[in-house]
């Protein structure tokens, strides 16, 4: 997949709608394509490249293509912005790995952020980068999988999901990051979203503070 070209006009088009442009959250995911057909558990000699291509195309690739537009037509020209790359909890593998393409990915997200972040301090620019970790989020495709309609509130009555977060839970991190004069602070570093919820005081839209997301 290569669609730097598609990225480009993106934030073309919003420069000659907006004119300015202060936050990007980089959230572009591919892998679990076939997820029921191949064992995402199974061990690496057994996973289908494809979902490696995937992940890291769809993925990582994404993310560092969206970033440099974003640097290119907006941040270095205003001095200021933030960049936000979600991945996942630091303990994510552990003594055993989950998927070896998955935990290689999304530790290669952190790292990424932090050397972007070691870029933009060298280079003296009042631009910020993190990465944020949601937990496991009710998402459509979650619902679906459970047999509910998106945004079901019946789905405490399912024991599994009783650990999930709404995909507004991750929005209001977002938001509170945004809003944080002293943003910079964070940068270079993995945020969860349960943590910063405790720190910024902001809860679900059920009312619950999720806690950071372990496996």
């Amino acid at each position: 997949m290569r669609f730097e070209a598609d990225v480009q006009k993106l934030y073309e088009q919003i420069k000659q709608e907006q004119g300015a442009l202060h936050l990007v959250v980089n959230n572009a995911w591919g892998g679990y394509e076939d997820i029921e057909k191949d064992d995402f558990l199974a061990p690496f000699w057994k996973q289908p490249m494809k979902r490696w291509d995937n992940m890291f195309d769809a993925g990582l690739r994404a993310q560092m293509v969206s970033s440099r537009y974003a640097m290119s037509t907006f941040f270095l020209e205003q001095q200021r912005g933030l960049i936000i790359n979600t991945g996942v909890y630091s303990d994510i593998g552990g003594d055993y790995p989950v998927n070896v393409f998955y935990d290689t990915v999304k530790r290669a997200v952190v790292n990424m952020t932090r050397a972007m972040s070691l870029n933009l301090k060298a280079n003296q620019l009042d631009v910020t980068a993190l990465a944020l970790a949601p937990g496991w989020m009710r998402t459509e495709a979650v619902y679906k999988h459970y047999g509910l309609e998106p945004g079901d509130p019946d789905f405490m009555r399912i024991e599994e999901l009783h650990a999930t977060e709404s995909v507004e839970y991750i929005g209001r991190a977002v938001v509170a990051l945004a809003c944080d004069p002293q943003v910079h602070l964070k940068a270079g570093q993995l945020h969860e979203v349960g943590s910063l919820a405790a720190e910024y005081g902001f809860t679900d839209i059920d009312g619950r503070r999720m806690p950071p997301f372990r496996v």
